[in-house]
């Protein structure tokens, strides 16, 4: 299971829309950070103090990850798992580990992935902001973690790897927009909607952030079992 998830993780880093991604995302959170930053200052000299206005120096990193984290996601790792058993390369893994362990292994190396994306792409802002806010990385790495399981699990229903690719681009668009409808709309099924997606979690605090992480873990278990019973 590590051997595949140091795999993955440094199979992921290799590629060229991983490395346009990293240059996006910490690029995007240094100019936005910057931007907001000069404005508090000008706030601030007006007599309000920074706790009174927030810190919303991450604003862009949020905006990346909540907004368009499936679509990245998805762009990277759709294939994850379809594609090894297009190929057939997935039965020499079967040889080396358990199938739960091939599911489990690249669930960690993505996870392990976007993490240190996000730990990348917080350094300018921490930097701009002074501050570094763990409650925040907490709740993005969680989020994060559910789009992946998600896309993992969608690799392992769906047999070609293009296909995965429309149906994940499908949900990058729909999962936003039914999340934050969700958390606006009153109604047995927007309520039942606003509990499992992950962006309702993202308003609460304290532990309430580790739910998609949880959740995600569930949808690695219905992976692992799918993966289980295929026909490779």
């Amino acid at each position: 299971m590590l051997a595949i998830c140091k795999k993955e993780f440094f199979a992921l880093f290799r590629g060229l829309k991983s490395v346009f991604i990293l240059v996006v995302f910490i690029g995007f959170s240094y100019f936005i950070a910057d931007v907001v930053g000069e404005n508090l200052n000008h706030l601030s000299s007006d007599g309000l103090s920074q706790i009174e206005m927030g810190s919303p120096y991450a604003a862009g990193l949020r905006f990346l990850v909540i907004g368009l984290g499936f679509l990245f996601v998805c762009l990277l790792s759709h294939d994850i798992v379809n594609k090894e058993i297009e190929t057939q390369t997935i039965r020499f893994l079967v040889t080396k580990s358990s199938r739960s362990s091939i599911i489990l292994g690249k669930y960690l190396g993505i996870v392990l992935f976007w993490s240190t994306i996000l730990c990348l792409s917080y350094i300018p802002i921490a930097f701009v902001s002074k501050t570094i806010d763990i409650h925040l990385l907490g709740s993005l790495v969680c989020f994060v973690s559910f789009v992946i399981s998600w896309t993992i699990l969608l690799s392992t229903i769906i047999y070609r790897p293009s296909y995965t690719l429309l149906v994940g681009i499908i949900t990058s668009i729909l999962y936003p927009v039914v999340g934050v409808l969700s958390l606006a709309k009153n109604g047995v099924i927007w309520g039942i909607l606003r509990y499992l997606t992950p962006y309702y979690y993202l308003l609460l605090k304290g532990y309430w952030i580790l739910l998609p992480l949880l959740i995600s873990l569930l949808l690695v278990f219905v992976a692992t079992i799918i993966f289980a019973r295929k026909d490779l």
